[in-house]
């Protein structure tokens, strides 16, 4: 039998934890906050190592822009995008900033002129930033990353708007006749806490090209988070 498989993940996604928002400016540097836009919004957070995360549980961040276009984290570690095909966005103790980076007038973050960022899960709930990923990753979304400090007096939120990421996967076979069409969705919930919740709906598009073949079962593999043909 020959079909083609579209693969359709949607993926849900709620933060609730409200925290303070810094936003002065600094005699040699501009201080600010930053917050995700776009699929969803979210204010940026910190590990203790320095990465910069999306929709954790951390405290809220503040940055430091200086003149020559490098950003420092509150704890003065140098802000670096790292090289590819990783390019992700974060601070490392004792490094000194990459240059480039700058807020237009929307009081949009920019590198190298370009307010285009990615967002790619770290977890299940968490997600880092990224310049242009190329890592073989399939759930990055684009977003914008809005700056409060800097420029006009806005705010960014301290609370994560809900998100809904599709990603699609297709892979094709060989094909001998027009198609037919049978979906078949499986739906999956899983609830953390109260706060933090998803839910992960993934509908598959047979299109049969043998028209008296039976449509495939599939079988998910909860340790693998993963979908094979019986």
């Amino acid at each position: 039998m020959k079909f083609y498989i579209n693969f359709l993940v949607q993926l849900t996604l709620f933060g609730v934890a409200i925290l303070p928002i810094t936003s002065a400016g600094g005699n040699d540097c501009c201080r600010f906050t930053l917050s995700s836009k776009g699929l969803f919004s979210c204010p940026a957070r910190q590990l203790p190592d320095g990465q910069i995360r999306l929709n954790g549980s951390e405290p809220e961040s503040t940055f430091c822009l200086d003149s020559k276009g490098g950003i420092t984290d509150q704890n003065s570690n140098g802000c670096i995008v790292t090289g590819a095909p990783t390019t992700q966005v974060q601070c490392d103790a004792s490094t000194s900033p990459d240059n480039g980076f700058s807020i237009d007038s929307s009081n949009n973050l920019e590198y190298k002129g370009s307010s285009s960022f990615f967002a790619c899960p770290a977890t299940d709930t968490e997600y880092n930033i990224y310049v242009a990923p190329n890592f073989g990753q399939t759930k990055c979304f684009p977003i914008t990353l809005q700056a409060s400090g800097c420029q006009a007096q806005n705010s960014t939120s301290s609370t994560c708007a809900a998100l809904t990421v599709t990603s699609i996967v297709t892979q094709m076979q060989t094909v001998t006749d027009s198609p037919s069409t049978v979906t078949q969705t499986i739906t999956q919930t899983k609830t953390e806490t109260d706060s933090k919740s998803w839910t992960q709906t993934l509908i598959f598009n047979f299109n049969v090209f043998n028209h008296d073949s039976a449509v495939p079962k599939m079988q998910h593999d909860d340790q693998h988070n993963e979908f094979y043909e019986l």
